[in-house]
């Protein structure tokens, strides 16, 4: 069985950024209106073959593997920026539209930007999902409140009615039809990992709110950082 989750998890690993970058590529052409209704849609077909490979990959890895962060220094300013900016491409093309409210000033952190970019795009899906078919909100904010970093997210969308907020985030429960039901629970270890919490509730809009509390001086346990080095070492703070 390790070997086979070896397998998978590197073959999930050497599938998947590809397929990112060509579901990208589909999508940001589709954005362009001098394209035929034609071609729209056969490249909307294309980009949802795409996008129906990229989650099943993700499920598969994150299965079979553990996380291993590989935590560095990040100007939080900056990481949201260029999120935020690539965020609202894919807004416009499921016909939402994604406020983006970042404090002034955002400090640097230590996280792994690979790892916490993935739960962020996750629940961005989540949203653009339960909005699909109309012109809704999603609301992004990050803000500095005392030792933590709290970042929240709104939509619109319709709530969670089929089972309770907190059993959301158990593994194999699922609201939508032909998925694995691991994403939250995902999304809830990474953002473990980087010593925070992660809740999500009804909101008075009629969809969920997220919110994300990443500390800002956060030690890196020993057994983490000891997997990304050779040397060996008790503890590593920033």
């Amino acid at each position: 069985m390790t070997a086979v989750g070896e397998m998978a998890y590197r073959l999930t690993h050497e599938l998947r950024n590809p397929l990112m970058i060509a579901g990208g590529n589909v999508r940001r052409i589709m954005t362009r209106i001098d394209l035929s209704h034609g071609i729209r849609k056969r490249l909307k077909t294309v980009a949802g073959s795409i996008q129906k490979m990229e989650e099943v990959l993700s499920d598969i890895s994150d299965v079979v593997r553990p996380l291993y962060p590989n935590f560095k220094l990040v100007d939080l300013g900056v990481f949201f920026k260029e999120f935020c900016k690539a965020a609202k491409v894919e807004a416009r093309f499921v016909h939402s539209e994604l406020f983006c409210q970042l404090e002034d000033g955002l400090p640097e952190i230590v996280i792994d930007p690979s790892l916490l970019r993935q739960a962020l795009w996750h629940l961005l899906e989540n949203c653009f999902e339960a909005g699909a078919g109309g012109d809704s909100l999603i609301k992004l904010s990050v803000t500095l409140c005392y030792d933590y970093i709290v970042i929240q997210i709104e939509d619109e969308g319709g709530g969670i009615s089929d089972t309770s907020t907190l059993a959301a985030m158990n593994p194999f429960v699922s609201t939508r039809q032909g998925h694995m039901g691991l994403g939250l629970t995902l999304c809830q270890q990474i953002i473990q990992e980087h010593g925070g919490t992660m809740e999500l509730w009804n909101n008075q809009r009629g969809g969920v709110t997220v919110t994300l509390s990443l500390p800002v001086a956060f030690k890196v346990p020993a057994e983490k950082y000891n997997k990304r080095h050779s040397k060996p070492t008790s503890q590593k703070t920033f």
